[in-house]
């Protein structure tokens, strides 16, 4: 069945058929029911239905329904339902409900609902929901083979990012030994842009009173902190940010790992003793020490958490720019600890 240019040019109209072929040309209105075939031209309006086939050109306003098959052009407007298929070029507007397929291109909107796909280009907007096999994130992902766990899907740039950042506390004018907390502060400003020193970060802690400080103390007594300081601190430097001691829910494990892969500035409070598998730093087996999240680890199968990447300041004895902890060793040594916390930037900073 072919269709001659302009034979729906009314916005009024709503037209319930079955359409098998080729279009070519302008539709401006209301379409309800099923498209298989080839629309080539533009497409305004409202489309409540299926799609299977190819559709080459600019399609602007809602649509409703199932498409399979491969999208070739412009997408401006409201997408809601399920997308099976290819989609090439741009994408502009909101898209609510599952994506299965390839897409390439440029995405700029909101995405709500499933996402399995292999995604190459540009997106920028937001993602409400990710499915397990898949990570869509703000953050490229790129897949590496890691001793003893194999091939893993990495997001953030945590090896990248380990050259930028500061992995040995206690390298201060001040002589503060303990000052791993404030440590991690300068380089959550570090990944935000700003050029912010040790020496920077604790006389700005000294001079707001927002650290452990006596001249009666011991080097490593000097410097520490508790997350409201941290807080208190990054807010100074006019990074907005949420405390948090809910570890079933946005202190989550999973949680976390979308804030950071999503661009946001993550840190966490541990029991050094537990992550380092050292007794003597164990002390009351609460928490002790502060380091950040700078990177994910997921299966590419399933999707599945199976770590995170930090930048820990406290093994000064060593290159600790991105350890990779297991989900194990992070129940360990944060989500079973007493009193430990994840502060989280409101707004993302990469």
């Amino acid at each position: 069945m072919m269709f001659d240019e302009g034979i729906f040019d009314n916005t009024e109209t709503t037209t319930e058929l079955t359409h098998e072929g080729t279009y070519e040309g302008t539709h401006e209105g209301t379409y309800e029911g099923t498209h298989e075939g080839t629309h080539e031209g533009t497409y305004e309006g409202t489309y409540e239905g299926t799609h299977e086939g190819t559709h080459e050109g600019t399609y602007e306003g809602t649509y409703e329904g199932t498409y399979e098959g491969t999208h070739e052009g412009t997408y401006e407007g409201t997408y809601e339902g399920a997308h099976e298929g290819t989609h090439e070029g741009t994408y502009e507007g909101t898209h609510e409900g599952n994506y299965e397929g390839t897409y390439e291109g440029t995405h700029e909107g909101t995405h709500e609902g499933a996402i399995e796909l292999p995604y190459d280009n540009t997106y920028e907007g937001t993602t409400e929901m990710r499915t397990a096999n898949y990570e869509y994130t703000v953050l490229e992902p790129a897949i590496y083979d890691i001793d003893g766990m194999g091939e893993i899907i990495v997001t953030g740039d945590p090896y990248e990012l380990a050259d930028e950042l500061d992995d040995c506390q206690g390298d201060n004018i001040y002589n503060f030994g303990g000052d791993c907390g404030l440590v991690s502060v300068a380089n959550i400003l570090t990944i935000s842009g700003m050029e912010i020193s040790e020496d920077d970060i604790v006389g700005r802690a000294i001079e707001l009173g927002m650290c452990d400080y006596s001249i009666f103390n011991a080097p490593e007594e000097n410097g520490g902190t508790t997350a409201l300081n941290r807080a208190e601190l990054l807010k100074s430097y006019g990074i907005d940010c949420t405390i948090t001691e809910d570890k079933e829910d946005k202190g989550s494990l999973e949680y976390l790992a979308e804030m950071v892969e999503n661009g946001h500035g993550v840190n966490i409070s541990i029991n050094a003793g537990y992550a380092w598998n050292e007794p003597s730093a164990v002390g009351d087996g609460l928490s002790n020490h502060s380091i950040i999240v700078t990177g994910t680890a997921r299966d590419p199968e399933t999707g599945e958490l199976k770590g995170l990447y930090v930048c820990d300041s406290g093994l000064t004895d060593r290159e600790s720019g991105s350890i990779l902890l297991t989900v194990d060793e992070l129940q360990d040594c944060y989500v079973n600890v007493p009193g430990t916390a994840a502060i989280i930037t409101n707004d993302d900073i990469r």
